[in-house]
């Protein structure tokens, strides 16, 4: 079976990573050719270390499980008193989160392990369109 060489570069900048797929390439020499013609180019040259390399066999399924998208929500307070906690989600079919880790869950109006309906809304310190949990839709299992 035939082997390919991909070209990744990636690095992480304010908390999130970034990876940008360079190319494909039919031997790792071209693959290594391709860093020393980029490295000194704008953005990569501030994260040297950021290339790697991997060979891929042609004609296989590299990812087989599946994936799931987390995304980080906003929960509203149990009080007036209270701020909105920012909660880690894993999103499910039908735009619904399932809320997975709280900052401070005494201080939230749902729970860890809850199924929430989400909107887009303004939230001042926190940006013109996040997404804000409005209501439960299922329990803890």
């Amino acid at each position: 079976m035939a082997i390919v060489f991909l070209l990744h570069h990636a690095y992480e900048r304010c908390g999130c990573d970034e990876v940008k797929l360079i190319g494909v390439y039919s031997t790792q020499a071209d693959a290594e050719a391709a860093i020393s013609r980029l490295r000194d180019q704008n953005g990569f040259r501030d994260w040297p270390e950021g290339f790697t390399i991997d060979p891929y066999r042609v004609g296989v399924d590299h990812w087989i499980d599946g994936f799931v998208i987390v995304a980080h929500i906003l929960i509203p307070p149990r009080s007036d008193a209270g701020g909105f906690q920012v909660a880690a989600s894993v999103w499910r079919p039908g735009d619904l989160y399932e809320i997975t880790d709280i900052d401070d869950p005494r201080e939230a109006k749902f729970g860890v392990g809850q199924v929430v309906r989400c909107e887009e809304q303004a939230v001042a310190g926190h940006g013109e369109s996040v997404l804000v949990a409005t209501q439960v839709v299922q329990e803890k299992a």
